[in-house]
């Protein structure tokens, strides 16, 4: 799949489904477009929130994330947040 294939179903989804937000995970991000796909997805109206897992990049993880300008974010590791 292509970026801009990825792009056009989340905003389809959406869109369809009249959310506000989207949950789009660590990997399709990091795979699809990283801080392009979030302006995509925010120019089209949406929130976009994202997971970090407690691996041994979660700390990486969460900075791409931050950078990447997603607006939300949820973890499993609280110990994270003293990391950054």
């Amino acid at each position: 799949m292509t970026q801009e294939i990825v792009q056009k179903k989340l905003i389809g989804w959406g869109k369809m489904t009249k959310a506000d937000r989207l949950h789009v995970s660590f990997k399709i991000l990091n795979q699809f477009g990283k801080d392009a796909l979030v302006e995509e997805l925010h120019k089209a109206g949406f929130i976009v929130h994202s997971h970090v897992f407690n691996t041994e990049v979660q700390t990486q993880e969460f900075s791409d994330l931050s950078r990447w300008e997603v607006d939300q974010c949820t973890f499993d590791n609280i110990e994270l947040l003293k990391n950054t």
